[in-house]
């Protein structure tokens, strides 16, 4: 990796996420809360944060392609994995009401010779009841995920897979259940998934933006996939064909079109309110029909979280208070999506929350200071390097090496995927040479002195 690399990567983690807003108004809480975690590169994306109507916060932080100096902004357009299920079920749900199929229909019905097929219904696809394996658990997905796939593959695929549990007993999130809903519609309606879906939402609602084959996608918004992104370097997440995902998580979109679907779902456009209601009600689990279900504050949650190779998304909507959240990430190094969304539930209702510390940038010849390997008991081994002017920790060569973040005077920080803040305290002799480590966790209330040793 270059410096050039290596400074942009700073500018995109700390220059972008700087807040144009003030910090005392709920907007300015939102940007800071957000910029503090693409600081410590926890977030990589946009967020679109709406009220009753009224958008509080739309902004880009950190890069949407860093080769091209191209920054994240309200206009990029993100894989959003599993949030695709919302939209599978809407299609089913109306489809449903305009008696084309029923929710109690059997998968023989579509599947003949489907093992127990007699026994699962499409309700029991809709909220993960079916005890069907998950086809993305099929081994080697990441290989396969590469090249096309068809029907007759994936029923190949998870037909021969034994049930997890008798149909409606239990729950199991399983992909393959929402694909096998996309191929139902398709069988219904006589015409492909995404046609449908382009015809019955995307259409209706203008969302111009969205779409399902992101491979062959030409834009120049187009959002690039990080498997890895890193001072280290970065790699690049694969391309996936859409078909390996259908109906259950292949689709792209951007923060505006995705609020253009929540305000569509607020207004009763797509799926009336009394679908609605069904939808958002429980089954076995904390899924409704296509969403996922939850509670912050007294107020019932829905929406769902997404993930694919180099993206993560997470949809947080509150259909009673109008409240709308969409945080779209271009990265899979352990982004902080689901602390940043309940961060920010936390400020629209006036609740307490966490907030990491601000970190600083030390130039090298200061950094070098803090370069030595550690040890509590001389078998175990932290060492603690210089890699592109940033201070990396590892522990050992099963762990990955840690960003340690300057955060004041022989201080630094780490936050991992759950938000856990992991402090470094670097503590000095007599003579001001570095002599040791104390490691805080905390949230396990746990300390440990490292000695250094070399």
């Amino acid at each position: 990796m270059s410096y050039k690399f290596t400074s942009l990567l700073w500018c995109g983690l700390l220059c972008l996420a700087g807040s144009a807003w003030s910090q005392d108004t709920i907007p300015g809480k939102l940007d800071e809360l957000i910029g503090r975690y693409a600081a410590y590169n926890k977030f990589n994306g946009t967020a679109l944060i709406a009220v009753e109507g009224k958008i509080l916060l739309e902004k880009g932080y950190g890069w949407k392609d860093i080769d091209h100096h191209a920054p994240n902004d309200a206009n990029t357009i993100f894989r959003v994995g599993s949030i695709t299920k919302e939209f599978t079920a809407a299609v089913v749900l109306r489809l449903a009401a305009e008696q084309k199929l029923d929710l109690a229909d059997k998968l023989s019905k579509h599947f003949p010779g489907f093992p127990q097929g007699d026994n699962i219904s499409i309700q029991n696809l809709l909220n993960h009841t079916s005890g069907i394996f998950n086809y993305t658990y099929v081994p080697d997905f990441w290989t396969l995920s590469k090249r096309p796939t068809s029907e007759k593959e994936v029923l190949d695929s998870i037909m021969d897979k034994p049930l997890l549990f008798t149909p409606g007993s239990q729950f199991s999130y399983s992909n393959s259940n929402y694909m096998l809903l996309a191929y139902i519609i398709q069988k219904v309606t006589g015409q492909g998934y995404e046609s449908m879906v382009r015809k019955e939402v995307f259409g209706p609602l203008g969302m111009t933006h969205s779409g399902f084959d992101f491979v062959r996608l030409n834009s120049r918004d187009k959002a690039t996939a990080y498997w890895q992104f890193s001072p280290l370097g970065y790699t690049l997440g694969p391309d996936q064909d859409s078909t390996q995902f259908i109906g259950s998580g292949g689709l792209y979109s951007t923060a505006e079109d995705l609020y253009k679907w929540h305000q569509a779902l607020q207004q009763g456009r797509i799926i009336d309110n009394t679908l609605q209601e069904k939808a958002y009600t429980a089954g076995k689990g904390p899924y409704g029909d296509g969403w996922e279900l939850d509670s912050a504050y007294g107020k019932k949650l829905v929406g769902h979280g997404g993930r694919v190779f180099g993206f993560e998304a997470k949809m947080i909507r509150i259909p009673g208070d109008d409240i709308f959240i969409i945080l779209l990430n271009n990265t899979a190094d352990e982004p902080c999506i689901d602390v940043v969304g309940k961060g920010i539930l936390a400020i629209l209702f006036h609740q307490p929350y966490t907030l990491p510390e601000a970190p600083v940038r030390l130039p090298e010849d200061r950094l070098k200071k803090y370069v030595g390997r550690f040890s509590p008991d001389g078998q175990r081994i932290f060492e603690t390097t210089i890699v592109n002017g940033h201070l990396f920790g590892k522990e050992s060569s099963e762990h990955p090496p840690m960003e340690l973040f300057p955060i004041g005077h022989d201080r630094f920080m780490v936050v991992v995927r759950d938000g856990m803040r992991i402090e470094h305290q670097f503590r000095r002799d007599e003579n001001g040479e570095i002599k040791e480590i104390e490691i805080s966790i905390e949230k396990l209330g746990r300390k440990l002195t490292l000695p250094k040793i070399k």
